[in-house]
């Protein structure tokens, strides 16, 4: 994957502990997104939205060779 991304892209451990601090830091700031059970409906015809706490550049320049999209990307800042 290195390869395909250069060095600007920074990979982050993956895992449990990691998806359950992402949580708690999503519903900290109130950035979770609802439950398929709460409204199918309503995600389903959603926006797609991109967010970053790194280079909204990087990001973009992936969502244009991988996926062959032009999307605007927030930063994001975590304290």
């Amino acid at each position: 994957m290195r390869s395909l991304v250069g060095e600007g892209v920074q990979f982050l451990e993956g895992g449990a502990p990691v998806a359950r601090q992402t949580q708690r830091l999503l519903e900290q700031h109130g950035w979770l997104a609802p439950t398929a059970d709460a409204d199918t409906e309503a995600l389903q015809h959603a926006p797609t939205q991109f967010a970053t706490t790194g280079d909204a550049g990087v990001l973009r320049g992936a969502l244009q060779s991988w996926l062959h999209l032009h999307a605007p990307v927030q930063v994001l800042t975590i304290a």
